[in-house]
């Protein structure tokens, strides 16, 4: 009788995606990491009340997970619609609390709600619902929607709001609720006056409204045209017009538009398949790159003729693992190289590309957190130095092969070994002694370098050595007290942004003449409310920004 095999053991990340992993390890693995909050938030088992948990995380992707997890809570979901309408939109329990709450739509924040309502994927009897609505940013959300009907339309025209009948008389499909309407002769009526330097101003301000019609962009001027390229309100089907135009400054200016479009997160599903397919290659690059293309999508660019498509399709963490397999075999070593840095990509491949007589394709091997240990440590004595470079950064290198690699001729190597979270407290003071500067400052930042080491690199000719000890949240408080006045500006910075830095030196450092120490003052969550006040008028518009973010913000009032 043959014995049964022993269940492979999962890794933390396969954990948080399986389905039949306990609610409990669940909330225990949200709670460990950033990255593993994100796999949890995707994971489509798990309970309603550690979704809504992470529905509050300061992480974006997390919360942009959530707002498309059919588990989630309905209040969690209205709120998210705000930030992630498209993901609510497309989250496949949407309809279903529409169903079963008629008063669902009434019950939603208005923030969320004029969110949800500018998507092209809304649905439309939504659009009808609230062209009804009283409030003024729900009506200009329906009527910026082309796809509001002519019906909705015509009623907004007799809003009571100015700027909503404006829009409404603009809107595209109002030439479809009356048949006499000339929807050319009311846009350059509203457009107004006979100076052009006016006429081109006003075009440009119902252009930034998202009010131009496509089929009046053959009668603008060629700068207008170029202005209308570039704007990121013009619709997908505008910028492929005006990819075609005469002018080539304008045919430019719509495909790196179109790359823009391709590359931001925030693009809606419908926009990326339509740019799937596109005649350039860079918006196809980044579509295979971006995280929100459909799987569908990915396998189809996976075969696309140009290397550069398929080597972002090879990096992207959705494309199947079918795929990747695939795509393990490319031509192109560029695509081998980022198949290989995928952590998606299964271990038995892995061993086999760490053979690649590419050496670009074997650093890819060592940068991957799942390679096994045993390749990792056949790969340490590669004759390639980025290799064994990356190798000595890689949290999963063996204690030993690290002692082996902190004497390696190359500098970048004992760097990596350096930088490492698992080197032994006695090589790293070995090392702290090392004549290559950037090994000291990785020394200096390792938070398990020895307070006695810190103390002594503090004092280092080098200022990026005093840098990373400015920053290591591990330095004695008086050694960052004597570094908060270093001539330095980055070592300054360091100490403005560790969270060890004493009250009293934060509020001298919040009015130091470099602008990036004050941003770090601004940062740093122990910094008393009376300094955030005094920054929010900082002559510098990040440090301001920065103030505004603080978690302490909420207390100045």
């Amino acid at each position: 009788m043959s014995t049964p095999k022993s269940k492979k053991k999962l890794t933390p990340t396969q954990e948080a995606s399986d389905p039949s992993t306990s609610p409990e390890r669940l909330a225990e693995l949200a709670a460990q990491d950033i990255k593993l909050g994100r796999v949890v938030a995707k994971n489509s088992t798990t309970p309603p009340d550690i979704l809504k948990t992470l529905g509050e995380s300061d992480d974006k992707a997390t919360r942009k997970s959530i707002a498309g997890n059919p588990n989630s809570p309905t209040d969690t979901l209205t709120r998210l619609a705000t930030q992630f309408p498209e993901e609510v939109i497309q989250n496949p329990v949407f309809d279903l609390l529409l169903l079963e709450n008629p008063n669902l739509l009434s019950e939603i924040p208005l923030a969320s709600l004029r969110s949800l309502l500018k998507r092209q994927s809304i649905p439309i009897a939504f659009l009808s619902w609230a062209a009804k609505h009283e409030d003024v940013g729900v009506q200009l959300a329906v009527v910026l929607n082309p796809l509001t009907p002519a019906k909705a339309v015509k009623g907004l025209v007799m809003s009571p709001y100015p700027n909503v009948r404006a829009a409404a008389e603009l809107h595209i499909n109002y030439a479809e609720a009356d048949d006499d309407f000339d929807w050319q002769r009311v846009f350059w009526e509203r457009i107004g006056t006979d100076d052009l330097v006016q006429k081109e101003e006003n075009i440009r301000r119902l252009l930034n409204l998202g009010l131009i019609d496509p089929r009046v962009f053959p009668e603008l001027s060629e700068e207008i045209r170029r202005n209308v390229a570039e704007n990121p309100n013009t619709p997908v089907d505008g910028l492929v017009q005006l990819s075609s135009d005469e002018d080539s400054d304008v045919r430019q200016a719509a495909v790196a538009v179109r790359r823009n479009v391709a590359k931001n997160r925030h693009t809606p599903v419908d926009v990326l398949v339509q740019l799937s397919t596109d005649g350039d290659s860079g918006v196809r690059k980044y579509v295979a790159q971006n995280p929100n293309t459909p799987v569908d999508i990915l396998v189809q660019l996976s075969t696309d003729g140009d290397s550069g498509v398929r080597k972002y399709v090879a990096q992207n963490p959705n494309t199947p693992v079918d795929i990747l397999v695939k795509l393990s075999t490319d031509e192109d070593s560029y695509v081998r190289k980022y198949f290989a840095q995928n952590p998606n990509t299964p271990v038995d491949v892995l061993v086999k590309l760490s053979t690649d007589e590419d050496s670009g394709v074997r650093r890819g091997v060592a940068q991957n957190p799942n390679t096994p240990v045993d390749v990792l440590v056949k790969l340490s004595t590669d004759e390639d130095s980025d290799i064994r470079k990356y190798f000595a950064r890689n949290p999963n290198t063996p204690v030993d092969i690290l002692v082996q690699l902190s004497t390696d001729k190359d500098s970048y190597v004992r760097r990596g070994v350096a930088q490492n979270p698992n080197t032994p407290v006695d090589i790293l003071v070995k090392l702290s002694t090392d004549g290559d500067s950037g090994v000291l400052w990785y020394v200096a930042q390792n938070p398990n370098t020895p307070v006695d080491v810190l103390v002594k690199l503090s004092t280092d000719e080098d200022s990026g050595v005093r840098r990373g000890v400015a920053q290591n949240p591990n330095t004695p408080v008086d050694v960052l007290v004597k570094l908060s006045t270093d001539e330095d500006s980055g070592v300054r910075r360091g100490v403005a942004r560790n969270p060890n830095t004493p009250v009293d030196i934060l509020v001298q450092l919040s009015s130091d003449k470099d602008s990036y120490v004050r941003e770090y003052v601004a940062q740093n969550p122990n910094t008393p409310v009376d300094i955030l006040v005094q920054l929010s008028t900082d002559e510098d518009s990040d440090v301001r920004g920065y103030v505004a973010e603080n978690p302490n913000t909420q207390w100045m009032c």
